[in-house]
């Protein structure tokens, strides 16, 4: 039996994912907890990156195309890598 450290309750050795960093060779937390702090990890992942997404979508609008001033269409400007002009 191993207590989790998150929920506190005591479980069997099998209800642990195994983790060959850590000295017992076992997860602090139980597959429990484990499975409800991933899922709650990836909600949060995926709200950051489609933040991010928009915030990028209104930078390349405001800021328009270094070259030529385009600005009508986000997915329409990258970032310029190189030193040539790309348009026209």
């Amino acid at each position: 039996m191993k207590t989790c450290s998150k929920c506190g309750i005591d479980r069997l050795i099998s209800e642990y994912t195994v983790d060959t960093y850590k000295l017992s060779g076992l997860r602090p937390i139980c597959k429990i907890c484990d499975k409800e702090y991933r899922k709650g990890r990836l909600s949060t992942v995926m709200q950051n990156r489609d933040d991010m997404r928009e915030y990028l979508a209104v930078y390349k609008i405001e800021a328009g195309c270094a070259d030529c001033g385009y600005n009508a269409y986000a997915c329409a400007l990258d970032f310029d890598q190189g030193g040539e002009v790309l348009c026209a």
